[in-house]
C-alpha cells in the first residue's frame, strides 16, 4: 500500500511518498479517473461546505476508502458528524497532532500488509491443497486399475486351477472306469461344481443325433474315432444356468478324452487293442504316473514317469528310490488317499502333490493277489506355488503402496504451511537481520521435506 494522497496542503509536512493536491478543486483538475488511493489525507478549510461536497465526491466515485481529515481551525464536533456516518473517515485530529499521521499511516500499512499476506498464504495453501487433492485422486485411480488387473489375474488363475483339477480328475475317471454308466456318474459328480446342477449323458450308437427332449438349452458335443461319428455327449442345465465359452471349451475337451476311450469300451474283451489305447492315454498323461503295490513295487509307469527313472528294470526297485532317489518311503505317501502335503524332491524346482487311488484286480493284471495295488498321480505344483507366492507379493506391493501415499498425503500440507510460513516470513526480513539465516535454513529444509515427500508419491505412483 503506496498511493496515498494529500489535498489541501502546499507541502509534504511528513516523510512518506504521496500526491499532493493543493486544494480540492486542483485534486478534480489532476485526478486520473482509473486511479484509486489506499489513503487519503485532506485539510479541512474554512468553507465546510466545499469540504462537503469534496468528500461527496470522493464518495460517490469511489477514490478511497481511507479518509483522514486535519483540522486546521476551531470546528464545532456537529458539524463533523454526519461526516462520521456516511463516509469512511479513520480518524480527524487537530493540527497541533500532525505527528500522529505517521502512526496512523503506519498502523493502515501494517494492517493492510498483514490482510494481503493473509490472502496470499490463503491463496498458496488453497492450490497445493488442490494439486495434492488431484495427485490424491489419481494415485486412487492408478491403485484401482491395479487392483483391477490383480483380480483378473487372480479370477483367471482360479479358473486355471479348477480347469486343471477337473481334466485330472475326469481322466483318472475315464482311465479307471469300467463303463458308460460308471462315467456319466462320475464326471456328473466331478462337473457338479462348475456346471451347477446339470444331466449328463453319453450316447454311442451310429448316427446319433439330439433327442427332440434334449433340444436347446442341452449342449451336445460329438463324439469321434478317426473322423467319424460315434457318439455324442450330451449336458443339460437343470436350472436354466448359461455357462461360459470357457465352461464349454473344458466340457468339449472332457468330450475328446472320452471319445479317446469310447473304443475301449466298446472292444473290452479285445485284451490287445485296449492295453494299446490304455498305453496311449496313459503315456500321453504330461504328470508322472505310476501303478504301484502296496510294498512299493512298481507295476507299471507311464513315459513322463519313466523320464525319472535309470534304465533297467521297474521292479528291481521301490518307487521311491526310483522316482526321487529316497532310501525311505515319501512322508507325503498315503495309498488310496489323496494327499494334499507338499515335500521338496531332490531335483530343483519341484514340489510335488500325489493323488492315490486303489485299483480291483480286474483292472490290471497281477501274479500276487495277496498284494493291493494303486495308481499314484503326481503333480509338480512348485510353478503354480511360485506363481501364487507372486501374486501376494504384489497385492503387499499395493498395500503398501496405499499407505505410502495416504502418509505422504498427509505430511503434505503442513510441509506446505511451514514452507509457505517460512517463505511469508523471508519476506518481512532484510538480508541483515539476525534473523534471516534462520529463517532461509527453515525454508531450506522445508524444500527439502517437500521433495521427499514428492518423490515418495511418484515412486508409489510408478
Amino acid at each position: 500500500m503506496n498511493r496515498l494522497a494529500l489535498v489541501g496542503w502546499s507541502k509534504n509536512p511528513w516523510d512518506f511518498e504521496a500526491d499532493l493536491f493543493i486544494s480540492p478543486e486542483d485534486f478534480r483538475l489532476d485526478y486520473e479517473q482509473s486511479k484509486s488511493y489506499d489513503l487519503m489525507i485532506i485539510s479541512i478549510g474554512e468553507d465546510l461546505s466545499e469540504t462537503d461536497a469534496f468528500l461527496e465526491y470522493l464518495f460517490v466515485n469511489k477514490i478511497s476508502q481511507n479518509l483522514l481529515l486535519v483540522q486546521t481551525h476551531k470546528l464545532e464536533p456537529v458539524a463533523v458528524i454526519p461526516w462520521l456516518h456516511r463516509y469512511p473517515i479513520i480518524s480527524l485530529i487537530r493540527s497541533d497532532e500532525l505527528s500522529r499521521v505517521e502512526d496512523l499511516v503506519n498502523a493502515l500499512l501494517l494492517t493492510k500488509r498483514l490482510t494481503e499476506q493473509a490472502e496470499i498464504h490463503q491463496s498458496l495453501l488453497q492450490q497445493e491443497s488442490e494439486q495434492q487433492e488431484f495427485h490424491y485422486q489419481k494415485m486412487l485411480l492408478e491403485l484401482a486399475e491395479q487392483q483391477k488387473k490383480i483380480d483378473e489375474i487372480q479370477s483367471r488363475l482360479v479358473f486355471n486351477l479348477q480347469q486343471e483339477k477337473i481334466l485330472h480328475e475326469t481322466l483318472f475317471i475315464i482311465m479307471t472306469s469300467h463303463g458308460i454308466a460308471d462315467i456319466e456318474l462320475q464326471l456328473q459328480e466331478v462337473l457338479s461344481p462348475l456346471l451347477g446342477k446339470a444331466h449328463l449323458r453319453i450316447l454311442l450308437h451310429s448316427g446319433a443325433v439330439h433327442p427332440l427332449a434334449w433340444s436347446p438349452p442341452a449342449v451336445g458335443f460329438d463324439l469321434y474315432e478317426e473322423e467319424k461319428t460315434i457318439g455324442q455327449m450330451i449336458v443339460t442345465p437343470l436350472e436354466q444356468q448359461t455357462w461360459t465359452k470357457r465352461v464349454l471349451k473344458l466340457i468339449e475337451n472332457i468330450s475328446e478324452a472320452v471319445a479317446l476311450h469310447v473304443p475301449r469300451f466298446l472292444a473290452f474283451e479285445a485284451n490287445i487293442a485296449l492295453e494299446l489305447e490304455w498305453r496311449s492315454t496313459f503315456d500321453a498323461i504330461s504328470d508322472p504316473l505310476i501303478v504301484v503295490s502296496d510294498t512299493y513295487s512298481i507295476v507299471d509307469a507311464n513315459y513322463a514317469a519313466k523320464k525319472r527313472m535309470p534304465e533297467g528294470d521297474l521292479k528291481m526297485a521301490p518307487c521311491f528310490q526310483l522316482l526321487f532317489g529316497r532310501s525311505s518311503p515319501c512322508d507325503f505317501c498315503h495309498f488310496g488317499v489323496k494327499s494334499n502335503l507338499e515335500s521338496k524332491s531332490r531335483m530343483a524346482r519341484e514340489l510335488w502333490e500325489m493323488s492315490s487311488h486303489a485299483l480291483s484286480r480286474r483292472d490290471f493284471l497281477w501274479k500276487d493277489h495277496n498284494q493291493k495295488l494303486f495308481i499314484h498321480l503326481y503333480r509338480n505344483k512348485f510353478e503354480q506355488k511360485e506363481m501364487e507366492e507372486k501374486l501376494k507379493e504384489f497385492s503387499r506391493a499395493a498395500e503398501v503402496g496405499i499407505f505410502k501415499a495416504s502418509l505422504a498425503h498427509e505430511l503434505n500440507n503442513p510441509i506446505g504451511g511451514l514452507l509457505t510460513l517460512a517463505q511469508l516470513q523471508k519476506m518481512d526480513l532484510t538480508s541483515d537481520h539476525p534473523l534471516f539465516p534462520l529463517v532461509q535454513e527453515i525454508e531450506r529444509q522445508a524444500f527439502a521435506c517437500r521433495d521427499l515427500i514428492q518423490n515418495l508419491l511418484q515412486k508409489t505412483r510408478s
